[in-house]
């Protein structure tokens, strides 16, 4: 009796490389859709480091306007930051203050001298 080396046959052997095809296919699907996965999450862990940054900053500067209104608050608790806001946001001034307006000086204009057209010809003659 001959021995076969295979003992499949030949209907098996034509299915195998379409069941490999089919197999390479499904797996180039799964690495697309895990990679499209990924790519997602990175996009979205780049979105919050970036918002995190942003709350960040603003965390910053609104702790910083903290301390400048805490310092105005402080101000305006004693009797003369209570003045001072008072003046400033009035206009008032004590019993015998004179209000005194100070105006910038106006601008020195210069006219410029033309000489009228004939006096030009006749600089030209000599006259």
């Amino acid at each position: 009796m001959p021995l076969r080396l295979s003992s499949r046959s030949g209907r098996e052997s034509s299915q195998h490389p379409v069941r490999q095809g089919v197999t390479i296919a499904v797996l180039v699907l799964v690495i697309f859709w895990l990679g499209s996965l990924i790519w997602g999450l990175a996009g979205k862990a780049q979105f919050a480091w970036s918002t995190a940054r942003e709350t960040q900053s603003e965390a910053a500067a609104l702790r910083a306007r903290e301390e400048i209104l805490k310092a105005n608050i402080a101000t305006l608790n004693t009797p003369r930051g209570k003045e001072a806001a008072i003046r400033t946001a009035f206009g008032v001034a004590r019993p015998g203050e004179q209000v005194i307006i100070v105006v910038p000086p106006q601008p020195a204009t210069s006219t410029a001298t033309t000489t009228p057209w004939w006096q030009h010809v006749f600089g030209w003659v000599g006259l």
